[in-house]
């Protein structure tokens, strides 16, 4: 990443996937909602869990509900529907908290070395909660896109053709 010389330089908002390496750099950070919706989809398919249903759902109404204050000329949503979708947001987290509670290990048992394993929905979960500003950032920024899909169509490319040069050097 560094040897593109963007992200070292770059100071506005990076949207990307959550991958632990784009910590590093100093600049705000926001979260693809297109990546969450298809980890939310398979959460629901595959477990059958309603709260990652609801997520999905308050997402795309809150995607929604920014394109349209956007496309009336609103610089922002107002402070009491950020509020109102904010607690819905955590409201259905707990759901999810609920539904996916922590592995309880038995006082008898030796306690397990390095980090306990947890299910995909445990793992969405626990980085929808500690990430909310990143998750929701779009709803407080106008500038910040719901997800970096258009970023990642424009370097398709250019990663393409680095492959293609690799492959022939």
């Amino acid at each position: 990443m560094d040897d593109m010389g963007i992200l070292p330089q770059f100071g506005g908002t990076g949207v990307h996937d959550g991958l632990k390496s784009y910590a590093q750099y100093a600049c705000f950070h926001s979260l693809c909602n297109a990546h969450h919706l298809r980890e939310l989809t398979f959460i629901s398919e595959r477990y059958h869990q309603d709260w990652a249903d609801q997520m999905r759902t308050l997402l795309g109404k809150m995607n929604r509900l920014v394109e349209e204050a956007k496309a009336s000329g609103a610089e922002a949503l107002e402070p009491s529907q950020i509020s109102q979708l904010e607690q819905h947001y955590v409201e259905i987290l707990q759901l999810g908290f609920q539904a996916n509670p922590p592995e309880v290990i038995a006082v008898d048992q030796p306690k397990p070395r390095g980090r306990p394993k947890q299910s995909p929905a445990k793992n969405l979960l626990d980085r929808l909660a500690t990430q909310q500003d990143a998750v929701l950032r779009f709803i407080h920024d106008f500038q910040v896109p719901f997800d970096n899909n258009q970023a990642e169509r424009d370097l398709r490319m250019m990663k393409l053709k680095q492959k293609i040069q690799h492959f022939w050097a």
